[in-house]
């Protein structure tokens, strides 16, 4: 630590080649909220606690906008700072269309997904919150470990 600034080691990463390990950069003083776990990035993990806190009032983030309603705006506003948060170093996580495919969904998908969210019913909105849930918390490499108890058929299936 100097001058409020953390420097974080962490040897024999893989982020760069085996081994080769990595030093990440942590400033306070260059906010990034919308990096919901605090590891630097903006990535999967936060857009999955966003999507947990769904129609929620936390009382901050993941409520970005401070409406009172964890929403589409603050979706936006997490996807629109997708990456390292602005005063980290190291290597990005990777990209939403990227996280989307290692669950068998594409970008087609996603823009269903945030058409539904925005315009749809409740009973939809509840559905395909349900399900997206579901993809990113419980599949990998198109391969779901559990069949969730959401209110209608996969939408994305």
């Amino acid at each position: 630590m100097s001058g409020g600034i953390a420097f974080v080691g962490a040897r024999l990463d893989d982020d760069n080649g085996t081994d080769s390990g990595s030093a990440y950069v942590f400033d306070p003083v260059c906010p990034c909220p919308w990096d919901l776990d605090g590891d630097g990035a903006v990535a999967i993990d936060d857009l999955i606690d966003l999507l947990n806190a769904w129609g929620t009032d936390p009382g901050g983030p993941p409520d970005f906008n401070d409406d009172g309603d964890v929403d589409s705006s603050d979706l936006d506003d997490l996807v629109d700072n997708w990456g390292l948060c602005p005063c980290v170093s190291g290597t990005a996580p990777p990209s939403l269309a990227d996280e989307l495919a290692n669950v068998c969904l594409t970008m087609d998908d996603w823009d269903d997904f945030v058409d539904k969210m925005q315009n749809g019913t409740q009973a939809e909105k509840d559905n395909y919150l349900c399900w997206m849930i579901h993809y990113l918390e419980h599949c990998t490499r198109c391969n779901c470990v559990d069949i969730p108890n959401c209110p209608d058929a996969d939408p994305f299936g």
